[in-house]
Protein backbone atom coordinates (compact mmCIF):
# COMPACT_ATOMS: atom_id res chain seq x y z
CA UNK A 1 0.00 0.00 0.00
CA UNK A 2 1.23 3.49 -0.75
CA UNK A 3 0.12 7.12 -0.14
CA UNK A 4 0.40 9.90 -2.70
CA UNK A 5 -0.56 13.57 -3.18
CA UNK A 6 -3.04 14.62 -5.82
CA UNK A 7 -2.88 18.24 -7.08
CA UNK A 8 -0.22 18.79 -4.44
CA UNK A 9 3.51 18.16 -4.07
CA UNK A 10 4.20 16.42 -0.82
CA UNK A 11 6.69 18.36 1.28
CA UNK A 12 9.29 17.08 3.67
CA UNK A 13 6.83 17.66 6.54
CA UNK A 14 4.63 14.83 5.24
CA UNK A 15 5.63 11.24 6.15
CA UNK A 16 4.04 7.84 5.60
CA UNK A 17 4.64 5.07 8.16
CA UNK A 18 4.56 1.35 7.67
CA UNK A 19 0.94 1.08 8.66
CA UNK A 20 -0.13 3.24 5.68
CA UNK A 21 -0.84 6.30 7.83
CA UNK A 22 0.14 9.78 6.67
CA UNK A 23 1.33 12.33 9.22
CA UNK A 24 1.68 16.10 8.69
CA UNK A 25 3.96 17.68 11.26
CA UNK A 26 3.53 21.35 12.14
CA UNK A 27 1.15 22.01 9.25
CA UNK A 28 1.23 25.30 7.33
CA UNK A 29 -0.71 26.58 4.33
CA UNK A 30 1.80 24.82 2.09
CA UNK A 31 0.37 21.46 3.15
CA UNK A 32 -3.14 22.27 1.92
CA UNK A 33 -4.31 20.03 -0.87
CA UNK A 34 -5.88 16.69 -1.81
CA UNK A 35 -4.21 13.58 -0.41
CA UNK A 36 -4.92 10.12 -1.86
CA UNK A 37 -4.35 6.55 -0.69
CA UNK A 38 -3.85 3.69 -3.14
CA UNK A 39 -3.86 -0.05 -2.27
CA UNK A 40 -3.22 -3.00 -4.56
CA UNK A 41 -2.63 -6.78 -4.47
CA UNK A 42 -2.90 -9.66 -6.94
CA UNK A 43 -6.72 -9.39 -6.83
CA UNK A 44 -6.94 -5.70 -7.75
CA UNK A 45 -6.55 -2.11 -6.46
CA UNK A 46 -8.49 0.73 -4.85
CA UNK A 47 -8.02 4.52 -4.47
CA UNK A 48 -9.49 7.05 -1.98
CA UNK A 49 -8.67 10.76 -1.42
CA UNK A 50 -9.26 13.46 1.21
CA UNK A 51 -8.97 17.27 1.16
CA UNK A 52 -6.73 18.86 3.77
CA UNK A 53 -7.35 22.55 4.61
CA UNK A 54 -5.28 24.83 6.80
CA UNK A 55 -7.76 25.97 9.45
CA UNK A 56 -7.63 29.47 10.98
CA UNK A 57 -9.46 30.82 13.98
CA UNK A 58 -11.81 33.75 13.25
CA UNK A 59 -10.36 37.28 13.15
CA UNK A 60 -12.45 40.47 12.85
CA UNK A 61 -10.66 43.24 10.97
CA UNK A 62 -11.99 46.03 13.18
CA UNK A 63 -10.88 49.63 13.50
CA UNK A 64 -10.72 51.77 16.61
CA UNK A 65 -11.46 55.08 14.88
CA UNK A 66 -14.27 57.33 16.10
CA UNK A 67 -16.37 58.61 13.19
CA UNK A 68 -18.65 61.65 13.04
CA UNK A 69 -20.51 62.42 9.81
CA UNK A 70 -23.35 64.83 10.61
CA UNK A 71 -23.75 65.95 7.00
CA UNK A 72 -24.39 62.44 5.63
CA UNK A 73 -27.78 60.74 5.64
CA UNK A 74 -26.17 57.37 4.82
CA UNK A 75 -23.11 56.40 6.79
CA UNK A 76 -21.03 53.24 6.24
CA UNK A 77 -18.32 52.37 8.80
CA UNK A 78 -16.13 49.44 9.84
CA UNK A 79 -16.90 48.09 13.30
CA UNK A 80 -14.91 49.51 16.19
CA UNK A 81 -14.93 52.86 18.00
CA UNK A 82 -17.78 55.33 18.37
CA UNK A 83 -20.08 56.24 15.48
CA UNK A 84 -21.92 59.57 15.64
CA UNK A 85 -24.75 60.13 13.16
CA UNK A 86 -27.79 62.41 12.90
CA UNK A 87 -31.28 61.12 13.57
CA UNK A 88 -33.15 59.55 10.63
CA UNK A 89 -29.89 58.62 8.90
CA UNK A 90 -29.12 55.12 7.59
CA UNK A 91 -26.05 53.54 9.19
CA UNK A 92 -24.23 50.45 7.88
CA UNK A 93 -21.74 48.78 10.26
CA UNK A 94 -19.38 46.45 8.42
CA UNK A 95 -17.87 43.39 10.16
CA UNK A 96 -15.07 42.10 7.88
CA UNK A 97 -13.77 38.68 9.02
CA UNK A 98 -11.25 36.09 7.98
CA UNK A 99 -10.74 32.47 9.04
CA UNK A 100 -10.88 28.88 7.73
CA UNK A 101 -13.47 27.55 7.52
CA UNK A 102 -15.36 30.75 6.73
CA UNK A 103 -16.66 32.14 10.05
CA UNK A 104 -20.35 32.58 10.68
CA UNK A 105 -21.26 36.20 11.58
CA UNK A 106 -24.00 37.08 14.09
CA UNK A 107 -25.06 40.38 15.65
CA UNK A 108 -26.67 41.47 18.90
CA UNK A 109 -27.28 44.70 20.77
CA UNK A 110 -25.96 44.98 24.31
CA UNK A 111 -28.77 45.15 26.83
CA UNK A 112 -31.52 44.76 24.24
CA UNK A 113 -32.69 43.16 21.03
CA UNK A 114 -32.30 44.22 17.42
CA UNK A 115 -35.31 46.29 16.33
CA UNK A 116 -37.37 45.82 13.18
CA UNK A 117 -35.53 48.56 11.28
CA UNK A 118 -32.24 46.58 11.52
CA UNK A 119 -31.30 43.93 8.95
CA UNK A 120 -28.30 41.67 8.32
CA UNK A 121 -26.83 42.06 4.84
CA UNK A 122 -25.48 39.19 2.74
CA UNK A 123 -21.85 40.25 3.41
CA UNK A 124 -22.33 40.15 7.18
CA UNK A 125 -22.83 43.91 7.61
CA UNK A 126 -25.56 45.35 9.83
CA UNK A 127 -27.91 47.97 8.32
CA UNK A 128 -29.73 50.34 10.67
CA UNK A 129 -32.40 52.29 8.81
CA UNK A 130 -33.91 55.60 9.85
CA UNK A 131 -32.12 55.61 13.23
CA UNK A 132 -33.76 57.21 16.24
CA UNK A 133 -32.92 57.60 19.92
CA UNK A 134 -33.95 53.96 20.44
CA UNK A 135 -31.16 52.93 18.07
CA UNK A 136 -28.42 54.23 20.35
CA UNK A 137 -26.29 51.62 22.07
CA UNK A 138 -23.49 49.07 21.67
CA UNK A 139 -23.63 46.65 18.74
CA UNK A 140 -21.63 43.42 18.95
CA UNK A 141 -20.42 41.37 15.99
CA UNK A 142 -19.43 37.73 16.70
CA UNK A 143 -17.57 35.54 14.20
CA UNK A 144 -17.34 31.79 14.91
CA UNK A 145 -15.97 28.65 13.26
CA UNK A 146 -14.73 25.24 14.45
CA UNK A 147 -11.56 26.72 15.96
CA UNK A 148 -13.15 29.46 18.05
CA UNK A 149 -14.77 32.87 17.90
CA UNK A 150 -13.93 36.59 17.78
CA UNK A 151 -15.93 39.64 18.89
CA UNK A 152 -15.86 43.36 18.12
CA UNK A 153 -18.15 46.26 19.09
CA UNK A 154 -19.27 49.69 17.89
CA UNK A 155 -21.12 52.31 19.92
CA UNK A 156 -23.79 54.29 18.07
CA UNK A 157 -24.45 57.80 19.35
CA UNK A 158 -27.05 60.08 17.76
CA UNK A 159 -26.43 63.78 17.30
CA UNK A 160 -29.15 66.17 18.46
CA UNK A 161 -30.46 68.47 15.74
CA UNK A 162 -32.86 71.40 16.01
CA UNK A 163 -34.09 74.47 14.15
CA UNK A 164 -32.31 77.76 14.71
CA UNK A 165 -32.70 81.14 13.05
CA UNK A 166 -29.60 81.99 11.02
CA UNK A 167 -27.89 85.31 10.42
CA UNK A 168 -29.75 88.30 9.00
CA UNK A 169 -29.41 88.79 5.26
CA UNK A 170 -28.19 92.09 3.80
CA UNK A 171 -30.83 94.78 3.41
CA UNK A 172 -32.67 94.56 0.10
CA UNK A 173 -32.49 98.35 -0.47
CA UNK A 174 -30.29 101.25 0.56
CA UNK A 175 -33.17 103.68 1.12
CA UNK A 176 -36.88 104.25 0.52
CA UNK A 177 -39.73 102.13 1.87
CA UNK A 178 -38.95 98.65 0.46
CA UNK A 179 -35.81 97.82 2.46
CA UNK A 180 -36.04 94.52 4.38
CA UNK A 181 -33.79 91.79 5.72
CA UNK A 182 -34.64 88.17 6.51
CA UNK A 183 -33.49 85.67 9.13
CA UNK A 184 -34.05 82.16 7.73
CA UNK A 185 -34.34 79.00 9.91
CA UNK A 186 -31.66 76.35 9.50
CA UNK A 187 -31.17 72.83 10.87
CA UNK A 188 -28.14 72.71 13.17
CA UNK A 189 -26.44 70.43 15.69
CA UNK A 190 -25.60 71.25 19.28
CA UNK A 191 -22.17 72.59 18.20
CA UNK A 192 -23.82 75.02 15.76
CA UNK A 193 -22.86 73.17 12.57
CA UNK A 194 -25.54 73.38 9.88
CA UNK A 195 -26.80 70.08 8.42
CA UNK A 196 -29.41 69.04 5.88
CA UNK A 197 -32.98 70.14 6.67
CA UNK A 198 -34.02 66.48 6.26
CA UNK A 199 -32.63 65.82 9.76
CA UNK A 200 -35.12 68.29 11.29
CA UNK A 201 -38.22 67.26 9.32
CA UNK A 202 -40.01 65.89 12.37
CA UNK A 203 -39.46 69.10 14.35
CA UNK A 204 -41.64 72.22 14.23
CA UNK A 205 -39.99 74.65 11.82
CA UNK A 206 -40.06 78.27 13.05
CA UNK A 207 -41.13 81.17 10.86
CA UNK A 208 -38.44 83.23 9.20
CA UNK A 209 -37.59 86.55 10.83
CA UNK A 210 -38.46 89.75 8.92
CA UNK A 211 -37.24 93.25 9.67
CA UNK A 212 -37.56 96.56 7.76
CA UNK A 213 -34.27 98.34 7.16
CA UNK A 214 -32.82 101.49 5.56
CA UNK A 215 -36.30 103.11 5.63
CA UNK A 216 -35.28 106.71 5.06
CA UNK A 217 -35.55 109.22 2.20
CA UNK A 218 -33.45 108.43 -0.85
CA UNK A 219 -31.12 111.08 -2.33
CA UNK A 220 -32.47 113.12 -5.21
CA UNK A 221 -31.68 111.89 -8.71
CA UNK A 222 -32.50 112.70 -12.29
CA UNK A 223 -35.36 110.96 -14.10
CA UNK A 224 -35.70 111.12 -17.89
CA UNK A 225 -38.64 110.52 -20.21
CA UNK A 226 -38.57 109.09 -23.74
CA UNK A 227 -37.21 111.03 -26.70
CA UNK A 228 -39.75 112.72 -28.96
CA UNK A 229 -39.90 112.35 -32.73
CA UNK A 230 -37.59 114.56 -34.80
CA UNK A 231 -39.12 118.07 -35.08
CA UNK A 232 -38.65 118.20 -38.84
CA UNK A 233 -39.35 115.77 -41.68
CA UNK A 234 -36.35 117.06 -43.64
CA UNK A 235 -33.32 119.12 -42.97
CA UNK A 236 -32.14 119.69 -39.43
CA UNK A 237 -34.42 119.24 -36.43
CA UNK A 238 -34.20 118.18 -32.81
CA UNK A 239 -35.54 115.62 -30.35
CA UNK A 240 -36.51 116.47 -26.81
CA UNK A 241 -37.36 114.69 -23.57
CA UNK A 242 -38.44 115.63 -20.10
CA UNK A 243 -35.75 115.73 -17.41
CA UNK A 244 -36.97 115.91 -13.80
CA UNK A 245 -35.26 115.83 -10.42
CA UNK A 246 -37.07 113.51 -7.97
CA UNK A 247 -36.54 111.53 -4.81
CA UNK A 248 -38.32 108.55 -3.21
CA UNK A 249 -39.52 109.25 0.32
CA UNK A 250 -39.40 106.76 3.19
CA UNK A 251 -43.20 106.55 3.08
CA UNK A 252 -43.11 105.37 -0.56
CA UNK A 253 -44.17 108.62 -2.23
CA UNK A 254 -42.12 110.26 -5.00
CA UNK A 255 -41.34 113.97 -4.52
CA UNK A 256 -40.38 116.35 -7.34
CA UNK A 257 -37.33 118.35 -6.33
CA UNK A 258 -35.93 121.63 -7.69
CA UNK A 259 -33.11 121.16 -10.23
CA UNK A 260 -30.63 122.69 -7.81
CA UNK A 261 -31.00 119.58 -5.59
CA UNK A 262 -28.59 117.86 -7.97
CA UNK A 263 -25.37 119.09 -9.51
CA UNK A 264 -26.13 120.79 -12.87
CA UNK A 265 -23.22 119.05 -14.57
CA UNK A 266 -24.88 115.70 -13.85
CA UNK A 267 -28.16 116.71 -15.54
CA UNK A 268 -28.89 114.50 -18.58
CA UNK A 269 -29.49 116.14 -21.94
CA UNK A 270 -33.05 117.25 -22.60
CA UNK A 271 -32.53 118.15 -26.27
CA UNK A 272 -30.35 116.84 -29.09
CA UNK A 273 -30.15 117.53 -32.82
CA UNK A 274 -31.50 115.18 -35.45
CA UNK A 275 -31.42 115.27 -39.23
CA UNK A 276 -33.25 113.66 -42.13
CA UNK A 277 -33.26 114.07 -45.91
CA UNK A 278 -32.26 117.50 -47.22
CA UNK A 279 -35.16 119.74 -48.23
CA UNK A 280 -35.53 121.06 -51.93
CA UNK A 281 -37.46 124.28 -52.80
CA UNK A 282 -40.24 124.27 -55.50
CA UNK A 283 -39.20 125.23 -59.12
CA UNK A 284 -41.20 126.60 -62.15
CA UNK A 285 -39.70 125.67 -65.51
CA UNK A 286 -39.82 128.33 -68.30
CA UNK A 287 -42.61 127.66 -70.81
CA UNK A 288 -44.11 125.02 -68.65
CA UNK A 289 -46.83 125.58 -66.03
CA UNK A 290 -45.92 122.40 -64.17
CA UNK A 291 -44.78 123.20 -60.65
CA UNK A 292 -42.40 121.07 -58.66
CA UNK A 293 -42.83 121.62 -54.98
CA UNK A 294 -41.24 120.02 -52.00
CA UNK A 295 -39.27 117.44 -53.96
CA UNK A 296 -37.33 115.14 -51.72
CA UNK A 297 -34.33 113.17 -52.82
Amino acid sequence: MRAWCLCHICTCGVTVDGMGEIQIQKPTKKEQGIYGCSVANHLGSDVESSSVLYAEAPVILSTGRNITRPEHNHLSVVIGGIVEAPQRANVTIQCPVKGVPQPNVTWLKKGGSLSDNISLLFNGSLLLQNVSLESEGTYICTATNALGKAMATSILHLLDTFWELGSWTHCSATCGHLGARVQRPQCVMANGQEVSEAFCELLQKPLAGFQPCNTWDCPSRWFTGTWSQCSGSCGEGFRSRQVTCKRTRANGTVQVMPPRARAPRERPLGRRPCSSHPCVQGLIEPGNQRTLTNLLF
